[in-house]
């Protein structure tokens, strides 16, 4: 039968646990945290929070420790942003207490792996990295051979993911492209077209192609902004310039188009 653990035992053990521990009553008052709940959070601000609810909490970083959120967070004094994992622990007399696992470092790898994918989970096309990696070596080959290369950026509204819009246009974008173009979509669900070997005329006339196929019923809005390569370009402005001229295009209304 195993013993148990004494008040002096406990005490101890809770204080010196590596992990902040915070512990609130019934009405979710705090009524007591440990030494590492302490370092987390300062001195200072610590002792303003014994006795008192999230309500009466200020700060919203503060009032966050205190929510029944899975992950929270929080800037220490060195102005690093670090992230707990909040694991509760349920105590007698309706108290309970929350344990604050460190999850920093998952976060960070789960930031890198992010940076490392080059393609959009929602449409499988290439995302806006994707496409950076495959248009700088069309710039270059255009800058050495002076060769024509072109940008589309087109929205289509309404973007709704879940409804199948990006999807569709995604389809009927890589339906109407050579095997030679690329096409990708950004966080924003903007489409972005790389046209190698494509001048100003021809995007056009693709352009006026896409714009037929893109306002059905369901799509009630498409705006096209394009650039294509001058000499001083590289691939970021040349994408800029493909975004500059969607918002031109954006705010001229339905179905417009705008090249730069």
């Amino acid at each position: 039968m195993t013993e148990s653990l004494s008040p002096q035992y406990a005490l101890a053990l809770y204080d010196n646990c590596p992990l902040p521990v915070l512990v609130l009553d019934g009405d979710d008052r705090i009524l007591c945290f440990n030494a590492a709940f302490i370092r987390m959070v300062g001195e200072t601000r610590a002792a303003t929070l014994p006795g008192r609810t999230a309500a009466q909490i200020d700060g919203a970083a503060t009032q966050a420790l205190l929510t029944e959120s899975k992950r929270v967070r929080w800037v220490d004094a060195s102005a690093e942003p670090r992230y707990f994992d909040i694991q509760r622990v349920d105590l007698p007399e309706d108290a309970h207490a929350k344990m604050f696992v460190d999850a920093s470092r998952e976060v960070s790898l789960d930031e890198e792996l992010r940076q490392h994918v080059l393609t959009d989970a929602s449409t499988g096309l290439l995302n806006q990295r994707g496409i950076m990696l495959a248009l700088e070596p069309q710039v270059a080959r255009s800058r050495r051979y002076n060769r024509p290369v072109s940008i589309v950026m087109l929205d289509v509204s309404p973007a709704d993911v879940d409804g199948g819009n990006c999807q569709q246009v995604a389809h009927l974008l890589k339906d109407q492209l050579r095997w030679a173009d690329l096409v990708g979509c950004n966080d924003q669900h903007q489409f972005l077209l790389v046209l190698p070997e494509t001048n100003a005329s021809a995007t056009a006339q693709l352009v006026k192609k896409l714009q037929a196929l893109t306002t059905e019923p369901t799509l009630t809005k498409a705006h096209f902004g394009v650039a294509t390569w001058q000499q001083n370009d590289n691939a970021a402005s040349l994408l800029a310039r493909a975004a500059s001229s969607l918002a031109q295009a954006r705010n001229i209304g339905t179905s417009s188009v705008v090249g730069l």
